[in-house]
């Protein structure tokens, strides 16, 4: 149960730092985000 909680709270944490990025480095986000998107 805590290994959920935890593995929640991370997966919550990347999507705020990804958006922070997206705000702050929409160029940088992008080109993270087609290297992680399959082709």
């Amino acid at each position: 149960m805590v290994v959920f909680t935890l593995k929640k709270w991370l997966e919550q944490s990347v999507l705020k730092m990804l958006f922070v990025i997206a705000l702050w480095e929409p160029s940088l986000f992008f080109s993270v985000l087609v290297q992680v998107l399959p082709k």
